[in-house]
C-alpha cells in the first residue's frame, strides 16, 4: 500500500492510524504525487485554495471513496485541528472497508493516560471522557476505563514532589537474546569479558549520579535495576551494586527497591540471597508465557517449570512482594494460551503482574 502525503506533515500520524487497521501491510510513505497511482492507495492533502481543504482518499481494487471536509473546530488543543480532522476523515474511510471499529479510536500513542490527565487537569473527569469521545472517537468502555485508571494512578503521583525522581540501572547482558527483545542487551556467550569492566564502570557513574542529585536536592522515590538481566551478575557483584547505591544516595524516601531477576535460568539461592540481604523489597520474574512451546519459539532457555520453581525458591527465602511479567502477542500464541498463563499466574498469588504487549 501507497500513502501519499501532499502538502502537509502528518506522515507520521496517517501511517500509524492505517496499521491499526493494516498491521502486516508492506507500506510505503511519500510526498511525490504522481498521476498514475499503485493500486491500493492512500491519497492525503490539505488544499487550502478550496472550500474543504482536508482531502482523504482510498483506493483498493473492490473500494474507492474520497472524503472531504473544513478545518473542525476543537475546544482544546486548537494547535492540532488539520491533523485531527485528517484523522477524522480516514478513520471513516478505514471502518468502512474493513469493518472494524478501534475501540481507542484514533489515539495511536501508547499512553492515552497521559492524554485523559492532561485534559482533566484543565476541565474535570467528566469533560475528559466525554472529550476523548468525541475528539478521539474512543469506545465509552475505553474512555470509563481512563476514568477508573486516573483515579488509581493520581493517588500515587500525588505522593510524589517536583523534587522526586526515580533511578533506574541498566544491566545490559542476558543468558540468550529473545526474539522479540528490542533492548541494548548482549547474551553472555558474545559479550562476558564486557560485564566486569562494564561492572566498575557503572559503580563509578552511580556515585557520579549520586552527587548531582545530591546538588539538585532531589529526592530518591525508587530504584529499578532492569536490563537485560541483572540476575547475570554474579552473588557478589549484585551485593556490591546495593551496597553502592545505599551507601551513595540518601534512601529515607525510597519507597520501592526492585531488581528485575527477569529469567528464572538465571535464579539460584545465592544471587536472590545477596538481593534479599541487600534491603531489596520486590523483585521481578518474568515468565512471559507458561506455555513451553512458546518459549522455545521466542528463543527462551527455559521452562515454565523452571519458572515456577523460581517463584517458590523466592518465596520461600522470604521475598514479600514479587511481581510476574507477561507479554500478550508473542509469536504463534493463542488467546487461550495467554489466558491459561494469566489464569496460572494468578493461583500463584504474586503481589502485582505487569502485562505488555508486543
Amino acid at each position: 500500500m501507497t500513502i501519499y502525503i501532499i502538502n502537509h506533515k502528518y506522515g507520521y500520524e496517517v501511517e500509524k492510524l492505517i496499521r491499526l487497521f493494516y498491521p502486516n501491510e508492506k507500506i510505503r510513505v511519500t510526498e511525490e504525487n504522481p498521476e498514475e497511482k499503485s493500486i491500493p492507495f492512500v491519497y492525503t492533502e490539505i488544499n487550502n485554495s478550496v472550500e474543504n481543504p482536508i482531502i482523504v482518499r482510498i483506493k483498493t481494487e473492490n473500494f474507492d471513496k474520497t472524503l472531504t471536509s473544513k478545518i473542525k473546530e476543537l475546544s482544546i488543543q486548537k494547535d492540532r485541528q488539520e491533523e485531527r480532522t485528517m484523522a477524522f476523515l480516514l478513520y471513516e474511510l478505514l471502518c468502512e472497508i474493513t469493518g472494524i471499529k478501534q475501540p481507542w479510536g484514533i489515539l495511536t500513542g501508547v499512553r492515552p493516560q497521559k492524554l485523559f490527565r492532561r485534559i482533566t487537569d484543565l476541565r474535570g473527569f467528566d469533560f475528559a471522557r466525554d472529550y476523548l469521545q468525541k475528539y478521539f472517537l474512543v469506545s465509552p468502555q475505553k474512555a470509563e476505563l481512563c476514568s477508573v485508571t486516573e483515579e488509581y494512578e493520581r493517588r500515587i503521583i500525588e505522593l510524589s514532589t517536583e523534587r522526586s525522581f526515580s533511578l533506574y540501572i541498566s544491566i545490559p547482558f542476558c543468558p540468550t537474546r529473545c526474539d522479540y527483545c528490542s533492548f541494548v542487551s548482549q547474551t553472555i556467550a558474545k559479550a562476558e569479558n564486557l560485564i566486569e569492566p562494564y561492572f566498575r564502570l557503572l559503580l563509578k557513574e552511580i556515585e557520579y549520579t549520586a552527587k548531582i542529585a545530591a546538588e539538585c536536592k532531589l529526592k530518591l522515590e525508587t530504584v529499578y535495576v532492569g536490563g537485560g538481566t541483572p540476575t547475570t551478575l554474579s552473588p557478589e557483584q549484585l551485593k556490591l551494586l546495593i551496597l553502592k547505591v545505599r551507601e551513595v544516595f540518601d534512601m529515607s524516601t525510597c519507597r520501592e527497591f526492585t531488581i528485575e531477576a527477569g529469567r528464572p535460568d538465571t535464579i539460584n539461592e545465592k544471587r536472590l540471597t545477596a538481593i534479599l540481604d541487600g534491603g531489596v523489597d520486590r523483585i521481578s520474574i518474568n515468565p512471559q508465557t507458561f506455555n513451553d512451546e512458546i518459549l522455545k519459539i521466542i528463543g527462551r532457555k527455559h521452562t515454565s517449570e523452571d519458572t515456577v520453581k523460581a517463584f517458590c525458591l523466592a518465596r520461600n527465602l522470604g521475598f514479600k512482594h514479587i511481581n510476574m511479567d507477561f507479554i500478550a502477542g508473542l509469536p504463534t500464541e493463542k488467546v487461550d494460551s495467554f489466558t491459561a498463563s494469566i489464569d496460572k499466574v494468578c493461583d500463584m498469588l504474586p503481589e502485582s503482574i505487569t502485562v505488555h504487549t508486543l
